[in-house]
């Protein structure tokens, strides 16, 4: 990617980020939303959330770490493109009650992360995360990438780099592109500024992990569609590795985070409790 697509790259993303933040801001603040708490301070023992803070080359990412005392597994989760630590606290504490582990953290640039926001520095974020989550984790725990919205692109892209291999991949209201997802939403003038990445319905092909896909009849943003076309190109890969496709009924795109329910989340639970670590199975 040249340096003009990687800046044009960080201005869209941004601008986005922030019309977004200040739209969610807006719907907190009414009394008819739930009010989401910031994300804990490192030393309160009153929660099974935990900030971190993960170092890696020249710049810090801001993390949250929730964790049973013995978990069954671990989702490192992957956030979309305007949401905050705090809004995956719900999530966590779901997670956590059926016994699995989650780290969700910001990327570069986003809240207290240093860093640009460009595609190679989230790149490099998810394999930082990634190794954080392991390194605090027994060696033999299975280990999911879950993407959710802009993070199904993320998520998909680090999935083949990361060593050890996770044990699974979840992609929650994914796009096929990223040009094609911004085409939902922005103006059709605008999308072709974006670089053409995170073709997810065609790198999954290459991707040798079991892969849950969830989304929703009630996503407001991205049609299921999307989801069914990454389906398509997954079941075409030649490894046998599953491929299971779920609509959960009348949950909208940022519901899925913000309320969560069984309804949502029990076959991600279900997935990452079934499959075993790539370790055991050596």
């Amino acid at each position: 990617m040249t340096l003009f697509a990687a800046q044009r790259f960080r201005i869209l993303i941004s601008v986005t980020r922030r019309l977004i933040q200040a739209r969610d801001a807006a719907l907190i603040a009414a009394p008819t939303h739930p009010i989401l708490s910031p994300p804990p301070e490192p030393g309160d023992e009153s929660s099974p959330s935990k900030a971190i803070s993960i170092p890696h080359r020249n710049r810090v990412l801001e993390a949250v770490f929730a964790t049973p005392t013995a978990p069954s597994a671990a989702i490192l989760l992957f956030h979309g493109i305007g949401e905050r630590l705090s809004y995956w606290q719900s999530v966590q504490r779901l997670l956590t009650e059926h016994n699995i582990a989650s780290l969700v953290f910001h990327y570069s640039g986003y809240g207290k992360s240093t860093g640009a926001n460009t595609p190679q520095n989230l790149h490099q974020d998810a394999h930082a995360a990634y190794a954080t989550l392991r390194s605090l984790l027994p060696e033999s725990t299975p280990v999911h990438l879950l993407g959710f919205s802009l993070g199904s692109g993320i998520a998909t892209d680090a999935a083949p780099h990361l060593s050890p291999r996770p044990a699974g991949l979840i992609l929650c209201q994914p796009f096929t592109s990223l040009r094609a997802a911004a085409s939902c939403y922005v103006p059709a003038v605008l999308s072709p500024l974006l670089p053409d990445i995170w073709q997810t319905h065609r790198t999954i092909a290459d991707i040798s992990l079991p892969l849950l896909i969830v989304h929703s009849d009630a996503d407001e943003l991205f049609p299921f569609a999307m989801a069914q076309q990454i389906e398509a190109a997954a079941k075409l890969r030649p490894n046998h590795h599953t491929v299971d496709l779920i609509q959960p009924k009348g949950i909208s795109h940022n519901g899925a985070y913000l309320h969560p329910t069984l309804a949502y989340w029990q076959s991600i639970i279900d997935f990452a409790l079934r499959l075993p670590s790539p370790l055991q199975t050596r």
